[in-house]
């Protein structure tokens, strides 16, 4: 019998295997504390005009009209040459043709089965008729908070509940800095949020900036079970199998010397190597979420630049190599930290590898950090549910 309802506010995205994983995880773990939990449909509408007018108004000052209507020329360039480009075209030249159907298809079909998701979409109801449905709400994981994806909707900071009930767990910025237009906004929908909980060190500081308070770093809610749990989840058998591949999984496309190195280290340890971007390949196209941690359980290596991948390839004790998107971006570099892991710069730019790894001394410090991530949300439920306590 359940304690009370409770609303998760994340991207809904049939098409990231990472989104989905770690949407099942917030919904378990909440349902593991009593709650009939729902996860609210949603698709980010256009930013706000004022925002817009904002953000223009702020460029113009900093630029100057020459250097203001030059840029903006150039973003429409851009634009056009997007809209002109063939469906499934690639942004990178060396990454395989997609054919993403049967890979959404695989997606979606695990949504409908394993994620109880709301019949209507925010905000086909009034905010107050979505505040009188929950005894609680939280928002995250994910880069919820990265207004390149999400358009600074409100939202994604529980506007509809009332502020004692909202909760961030896990929530991630995704960018380096809040740009000057939105930074008052941000800092009155943060204050709105009393237990707020993010997913990295960048996160913590930036709502310091804003705020001026200090909130704690979490695990992402994937973490929140261990290897043996997904084990379970995913029905994972317990002997491995008998063909050993490697996996490269890279978001970015990946730079031709960066695949290259990749392919020659597979070649060097003699194992094949097995693209998961590459949805020409048959038993890769239909993976869905669980099948992805199925074979990422098995690899005997791990190269990408995707959050969620990494994870799971340390959740199973897989030696990861990293690509590096972005050299603001601090999800990689708080994950693995998390778990004590270093790496190496290799002779390729952008790529690392993971030095030598004391996996128990990883369980051990993972542990840890899961079991404090846990005393959070426990604490932050209880009391926006006006609860002493949590199951």
């Amino acid at each position: 019998m359940s304690i009370g309802r409770a609303a998760i506010v994340t991207i809904v995205d049939d098409a990231n295997f990472g989104n989905r994983l770690q949407n099942f995880a917030l919904q378990t773990a909440l349902q593991s504390l009593g709650y009939e939990v729902e996860t609210i449909r949603n698709v980010p509408p256009a930013m706000d005009r004022g925002m817009l007018a904002s953000r223009a108004w702020k460029a113009l000052r900093k630029d100057g009209l020459v250097e203001f209507a030059r840029r903006n020329v150039r973003n429409l360039q851009r634009r056009r040459r997007s809209d002109k480009a063939p469906s499934g075209e690639q942004s990178h030249p060396q990454a395989p043709q997609m054919a993403p159907h049967r890979r959404e298809a695989a997606i979606a079909e695990f949504s409908r089965r394993h994620i109880v998701t709301t019949h209507d979409s925010y905000p086909d109801l009034a905010p107050e008729a979505w505040g009188a449905k929950y005894d609680v709400g939280v928002v995250g994981s994910d880069q919820v908070w990265n207004h390149g994806f999400r358009n600074a909707q409100e939202i994604d900071f529980l506007t509809f509940l009332p502020q004692d009930r909202r909760i961030a767990y896990a929530a991630s910025f995704g960018v380096h800095d809040i740009p000057e237009f939105l930074r008052a906004r941000y800092a009155a929908w943060l204050d709105g949020i009393p237990h707020i909980g993010v997913r990295e060190q960048r996160g913590a500081e930036i709502v310091r900036e804003l705020t001026g308070r200090e909130v704690p770093v979490v695990v992402d809610p994937t973490l929140l079970f261990d290897g043996e749990q997904w084990r379970s989840f995913a029905s994972i058998p317990p002997e491995p199998p008998q063909d050993r591949k490697g996996v490269q999984f890279f978001l970015g496309g990946g730079r031709p010397d960066q695949i290259a190195w990749v392919q020659r280290h597979a070649a060097a340890i003699d194992v094949p190597l097995v693209d998961l971007s590459d949805t020409s390949i048959d038993e890769v196209a239909g993976l869905d979420p669980f099948g992805f941690v199925r074979t990422l359980s098995e690899a005997e290596f791990v190269a990408t630049d995707s959050f969620h991948t990494a994870l799971f390839a340390l959740q199973f004790q897989r030696p990861v190599i990293i690509r590096s998107r972005d050299e603001t971006d601090s999800r990689l570099r708080t994950l693995l930290a998390l778990h004590g892991i270093a790496v190496d710069a290799t002779e390729v730019s952008g790529l690392f590898v993971m030095s030598s790894a004391d996996w128990e001394q990883s369980s051990q410090l993972i542990a840890q950090h899961r079991e404090k991530s846990w005393g959070y949300l426990r604490a932050a439920v209880a009391t926006a549910a006006g609860r002493d306590s949590a199951p």
